[in-house]
């Protein structure tokens, strides 16, 4: 009768899904306790870290994506990616003699993975980032990021957790989820510039879907958040 005396507490700095489902959806012989279950959560935020970005001239634009179920949402992004975006950035990328750099965020390695695999297949001229890198490899890519010898950088969430670099020169943003974290958000567009051959303003793209309700809400802000939703997914 293990299960029904054990006590079981997880603390978060944010609500999560993955959370949730800890009491919503246990394991057999999982959070059995006699006395019952008990979640406790802050109120919705009426301002997300999108209120809080630096660089006040950022086009912001939030896309949604379809999907049936919450196992199938990351592979409905990376589609999403792959299929409609990415040939965007590589035309883009190609107009001029260094192109309009591009940071390609992924909130975690399996989607690090997918969006890689999808770029080397395009045959695209990258560089990637991750929580696995060497400094050499680091420092390199970064290096050529900056001076505009390549125009796009794959950079993993866990990566800026773990080091929180300061990516310079990218004038173009896209994040095929959400940060969990929210404040990579504005972390990350705080050192956006305006494209130096063309001079547009920079711009960020941001996939969700209905799946990742609460990590949009703490970008957006919980009104924001519905209203994407609601519109799209």
């Amino acid at each position: 009768h293990g299960a029904a005396c054990r006590q079981h507490v997880v603390l978060a700095s944010f609500n999560d899904a993955r959370f949730r489902a800890l009491l919503d959806r246990p394991l057999d012989g999982q959070l059995r306790n006699r006395s019952g279950c008990v979640r406790l959560a802050g109120p919705p935020q009426a301002k997300g870290s999108l209120a809080r970005a630096v660089s006040s001239n950022v086009a912001h634009a939030f896309r949604g994506v379809r999907c049936a179920a919450p196992a199938s949402a990351p592979d409905a992004r990376v589609s999403e990616f792959r299929d409609r975006v990415l040939p965007g950035l590589l035309r883009r990328s190609g107009a001029t003699i260094a192109g309009a750099r591009t940071l390609v965020y992924c909130g975690s390695y399996p989607e690090f993975l997918a969006c890689r695999a999808a770029l080397r297949e395009k045959g695209a001229n990258f560089v990637a980032i991750h929580e696995y890198s060497r400094n050499s490899e680091v420092s390199r890519g970064r290096s050529k990021f900056f001076h505009g010898r390549v125009p796009l950088l794959l950079y993993s969430g866990r990566a800026h957790f773990y080091q929180r670099y300061r990516i310079r020169g990218a004038s173009n943003y896209v994040f095929v989820s959400p940060p969990d974290h929210a404040h990579f958000y504005s972390e990350l567009l705080s050192f956006a510039r305006e494209d130096e051959f063309t001079g547009a303003a920079p711009t960020s793209l941001c996939l969700y879907t209905r799946f990742d309700a609460l990590a949009l809400s703490r970008v957006l802000g919980d009104p924001r958040a519905r209203a994407c939703l609601t519109a799209t997914c």
